[in-house]
C-alpha cells in the first residue's frame, strides 16, 4: 500500500496582525470596554489549552468575534494556573504584555487604523504595540 505524505506550511497560518497591549483591567472588563470602543461583539470562548513541554499546560483566557471573512481574538497573556507550568506565558518573550489583540482577514466591521484608535481612547489601556509577528519566536502559540 503506498504511504502519503501531506505537507503543510504551518506559516501559512500566520496571516494576522497582533497588538500588545498593557492594562490592569481584568479580561472581562477590557473586552467590554474593546467592544464599546470598536463597534464589536467579542465574546468569551473555551480557554485555549497549549502543551508547554513534556507535563504542562496552559489556559489561557480567549475572547473571540468571528465572522466569514474576519477575525478578532483577544488572548490573555498569562495563565491563571501557574501550577501547571513554570512557563506562564502564552507568549514568554513578551512578559511585559497582559493581553494580545490578533485580527485577520478582510472587513467592512473594523479597520486596523480604527482598532488602533479605539484602544488609544480607552483609558485603562496604558500601552499597546503593534507586534512584528513574522520575528516572534512563539508565534505559533497564536495559531488555533
Amino acid at each position: 500500500m503506498p504511504s502519503h505524505v501531506i505537507k503543510i506550511d504551518i506559516d501559512d497560518y500566520i496571516d494576522f496582525d497582533l497588538i500588545g497591549i498593557v492594562s490592569s483591567d481584568k479580561d472581562y472588563k477590557l473586552v467590554s470596554r474593546l467592544n464599546n470602543a470598536l463597534g464589536v461583539d467579542l465574546q468569551r470562548v473555551d480557554d485555549s489549552e497549549l502543551v508547554v513541554g513534556k507535563n504542562g499546560k496552559l489556559l489561557i483566557s480567549t475572547f473571540k468575534n468571528d465572522n466569514e471573512n474576519f477575525e478578532i481574538t483577544v488572548y490573555k497573556n498569562k495563565t491563571e494556573d501557574f501550577l501547571s507550568t513554570n512557563k506562564p506565558f502564552l507568549i514568554p518573550e513578551l512578559k511585559e504584555y497582559d493581553y494580545f489583540l490578533k485580527f485577520g482577514g478582510e472587513s467592512d466591521l473594523v479597520t486596523k487604523e480604527e482598532i488602533i484608535e479605539g484602544l488609544k481612547n480607552i483609558n485603562s489601556v496604558q500601552l499597546y504595540r503593534e507586534i512584528d509577528v513574522e520575528n516572534l519566536g512563539s508565534k505559533y502559540n497564536l495559531i488555533n
